[in-house]
């Protein structure tokens, strides 16, 4: 007997929105930074990644977050 089992669905819309580049690419970055630029409303496609291949990291988003911060203040 086999037995199917249910796959829970992926919450992406919110951070889909964030990780497009400018084209409607994917912008290549961990599941941390995604979350993570998520919370800190940073767009992913404005980024520079630092890790291997230019893949965006979440010390990434941390900073660009604090240099956001700090030009607004």
């Amino acid at each position: 007997m086999s037995r199917s089992r249910a796959c829970p669905e992926r919450k992406t819309d919110s951070l889909k929105t964030q990780s497009e580049d400018e084209k409607g690419g994917e912008v290549d970055a961990t599941d941390a930074a995604r979350r993570q630029a998520d919370e800190l409303a940073v767009k992913l496609s404005r980024l520079n990644g630092t890790g291997s291949g230019g893949r965006v990291l979440a010390q990434d988003v941390e900073k660009a977050a604090k240099q956001t911060m700090a030009s607004s203040a």
